[in-house]
């Protein structure tokens, strides 16, 4: 059983040295402390994946733009209190290529549409599964190019920004629809496996994003 849920102080440690580890990125105390952190654990407990949803600015993907009258128009045509910021997004390289990977992007975009807020998420230019699924999330790319690396952050590299306004989506059929599109051929070719998670039931048993889990 694999579950995803709101990560216990005690557990954010653990969560930013993963960061660190599959990221490259060690988030500064103060940056966690305006997220909600959220883990995918397995049936031990152990942690495998995770994300972290930052509900008030500053946010690292704006932040980056190097030329600061692009980053304020960005700020006055993308900001405001309705924005929100997905930052962390990391999986264990064993969980990848299982059909736990729609799980936990069902459970990631679930809490998105939670919130009921705009979104703004970038990548490295060189992630590219990352930029293919952001990019058919019916988001905006709004900068592309060289970045200011943010603190605990290694550079330099170029990455893209991504917004998300949260009118393209008024029901959670449209992210399934994504997500099913995006790893329909993963999960057709492990959909054989006896020993893994049966996909019809994963996504029946969504649950409010407090108390999402994968049942096995």
């Amino acid at each position: 059983m694999y579950k995803f849920r709101l990560a216990s102080k005690q557990q954010i440690a653990s969560y930013n040295a993963f960061c660190n580890k599959h990221l490259k990125v060690e988030f500064p105390t103060e940056y966690l402390d305006r997220a909600d952190i959220y883990l995918l654990t397995d049936k031990h407990g152990n942690i495998v994946g995770g994300a972290a949803f930052v509900q008030t600015g500053d946010f690292r993907s704006i932040e980056c733009v190097p030329c600061p009258s692009t980053r304020n128009e960005l700020l006055h045509n993308y900001g405001g209190n309705d924005l929100a910021e997905i930052n962390g997004v990391w999986l264990c390289p064993s969980i990848r290529k299982t059909k736990t990977i729609i799980y936990y992007w069902h459970c990631v975009l679930n809490i998105m549409l939670q919130t009921n807020k705009n979104y703004v998420f970038s990548c490295s230019t060189s992630n590219v599964s990352l930029n293919r699924l952001y990019s058919g999330m019916a988001s905006l790319r709004i900068y592309t190019g060289a970045i200011i690396p943010q603190p605990g952050c290694l550079g330099p590299f170029t990455e893209n920004v991504y917004f998300l306004e949260a009118r393209h989506f008024h029901n959670f059929d449209d992210f399934s629809h994504l997500i099913r599109s995006r790893y329909g051929r993963t999960w057709s070719r492990l959909s054989a496996s006896s020993h893994l998670p049966n996909s019809n039931a994963l996504l029946a048993n969504l649950k409010p994003a407090s108390t999402i889990q994968e049942r096995t």
